[in-house]
């Protein structure tokens, strides 16, 4: 009874694994088993000598070299103005190197195909023996194994999973107007035979587009008690079933986009992910916030031993709900935001009017149910390219400003405010100001700090070159009113203080405050220190800069009665002499 009773809850678990990781569409338009041979088949290019039923599969054996063989359905089960559609079927290529499946077939002088070669794709259409559109990706099919294909037309959107993964999209307004049958196809190039056999044909009509994103909980008792980050310093729970949503939603997009395993083999899951960001100089920043950039590195490392995409960090400064939509369409699932909660946006309504989601927290599954603001999208785009990037990160109460060497804006620089959690009023976490800066140019940078009250101040600052490698550039002090700026070469990522706004009147502003505030402890230090920026006040400039070098002479001197950020803030307040 107990075994009988195991059995079923495995079988129940896996239906639920199962139908979890498909794609959802509304309505069958064609399907075929071959249990009747070819019954809703037509040969369009021969008379069909090349196609047997094998073991219950249409085998297709082409022996002649650059030859072509090609079955479409026939007009009395197909639907002709159909355009958008999933087309999945089975494929057990047996030998040779061609693998051809068509689309969108009109007549044999406009279709669409995808045709694989060794490790890769190809995906072209042909329009009145024109060729309109060419793509190519890494993706095969392997030989003596059923693979299982499927093919999604999407307005202009093509996008192809092996064996339920995602290995490729392509966006083009030639396939707007592609419309037609599905084929099943064999040829040969100068290789043969070819062999190969199609089974298990099925098509159905778009509705709802949603990914086949793995649904994982932060809940989840294979993870749920252990120690999110270094919680414990800022949160009596400090479990990653308490503060996970985030690093829970990361390992569900890295588990579509088929990273699955750390270098070393390991499963990628929230709690193994969560140990690698630990082990990152970056991996968390703030009180608990993931660094998303981290997160492309490793998928380049990953990328470097299993092959698999690398993945460029990317987030909706505007408009998140249309970012998503676009994200989701271009089957790349999405990293929704909501005031103090993470989750995953999978899908996209037909109307448009909602998004699918997986919620690390709870079971609902469409984003209305929520009923909470959307404040961001933030999505992660396979990428061979560039993954370079600039972060900035700072407490609410320190004011930044960033610019480029002319004291210009910087039109792509995002800057928000994060916390890792608003919703407990038990355990507010103060907001963090996040700067992000993708692909910054090379150059200077001018970054200038300042505050209300003169206290310590710490900006973080993490320079990733274009394979996310990082460096990290912290800076740390004194400031109050009177700013301090450090001019910052990317990508030799050297930083030091400049200060174009220096006087004497505000290094003896800074030094009175710096007084009153106890930070200089020794008043016959301060006196002194004074007394010379007063005579330096009213000497004349052709003498700045030996009273400059005077005053550093006397800090360095009176070192003992200051800590070290007190040092480094009044020297900051001399002007520089080259």
């Amino acid at each position: 009874m107990i075994k009988n009773l195991i059995l079923f809850i495995c079988i129940l678990t896996l239906f639920f694994l199962v139908s979890s990781s498909e794609i959802f569409a509304s309505e069958t338009i064609f399907e075929d088993d071959f249990s009747n041979g070819f019954e809703k088949w037509q040969f369009v290019r021969d008379n069909g000598y090349p196609w047997t039923i094998i073991n219950g599969m249409s085998n297709a054996y082409v022996s002649n070299k650059f030859s072509i063989t090609e079955a479409v359905p026939k007009d009395e089960y197909w639907v002709n103005s159909i355009s958008d559609m999933e087309y999945s079927l089975d494929i057990l290529p047996l030998n040779g190197v061609d693998r051809n499946i068509s689309f969108s077939f009109e007549n044999l002088s406009s279709w669409c195909e995808i045709h694989f070669v060794g490790n890769n794709y190809y995906l072209a259409q042909i329009k009145n023996n024109v060729l309109m559109g060419y793509f190519s990706g890494p993706a095969s099919l392997a030989t003596n194994q059923t693979n299982h294909l499927t093919i999604r037309k999407s307005k202009d959107t093509i996008s192809i999973f092996i064996n339920n993964n995602l290995v490729g999209t392509h966006k083009s307004e030639f396939f707007n107007d592609a419309v037609g049958k599905i084929g099943i196809k064999a040829g040969t190039g100068a290789v043969s035979p070819t062999v190969v056999r199609f089974d298990n044909i099925l098509v159905r009509t778009l509705d709802d587009e949603i990914l086949p994103v793995p649904d994982q909980k932060q809940t989840n008792p294979q993870w749920s008690d252990e120690e999110y980050d270094s919680a414990h310093n800022w949160s009596v729970s400090p479990t990653i079933s308490r503060w996970g949503c985030a690093l829970t939603s990361l390992s569900m997009v890295l588990n579509y986009h088929q990273i699955l395993n750390f270098s070393d083999g390991t499963s990628i899951t929230p709690s193994t992910l969560n140990t690698w960001l630990i082990n990152q100089p970056d991996g968390y920043i703030g009180n608990g916030l993931i660094n998303w950039i981290a997160v492309t590195r490793l998928s380049r490392i990953i990328s470097e031993k299993y092959g698999t995409t690398k993945l460029e960090y990317g987030k909706s400064i505007t408009n998140h709900f249309q970012k998503a939509v676009e994200e989701i369409e271009n089957a790349r699932p999405v990293i929704l935001q909501t005031p103090g909660h993470f989750l995953v946006g999978k899908g996209v309504k037909t109307d448009h009017s909602d998004l699918y989601i997986n919620d690390p927290l709870s079971d609902k599954n469409i984003f209305a149910d929520l009923n909470q603001q959307l404040t961001s999208a933030r999505s992660f785009v396979p990428s061979h390219t560039d993954l370079s990037y600039l972060l900035f990160l700072h407490t609410k109460e320190l004011e930044v400003n960033i610019t480029d060497s002319e004291g210009n804006q910087i039109p792509s620089l995002d800057t928000f405010d994060d916390a890792i959690t608003q919703l407990n009023p038990s355990e507010q976490i103060p907001l963090q100001v996040i700067h992000h800066l993708p692909k910054p140019v090379d150059g200077k940078y001018m970054i200038s700090v300042k505050q209300n009250e003169l206290k310590p101040f710490k900006l973080e600052i993490y320079s990733y070159d274009q394979l996310a490698n990082v460096v990290p550039l912290h800076q740390q002090g004194l400031v109050g009113n009177n700013e301090i700026t450090f001019e910052l070469s990317y990508p030799e990522n050297t930083i030091k203080v400049i200060n174009p706004n220096c006087s004497f009147e505000k290094f003896k502003q800074a030094l009175d405050l710096s007084y009153q505030q106890k930070y200089l402890r020794k008043n016959y230090a301060f006196s002194h220190l004074n007394r010379i920026a007063t005579y330096a006040q009213n000497a004349s400039a052709t003498k700045a800069e030996r009273y400059t070098n005077f005053l550093k002479n006397l800090l360095n001197y009176y070192q003992y009665a200051m800590d070290e950020n007190t040092h480094q803030y009044l020297l900051s307040q001399l002007c520089q002499f080259n």
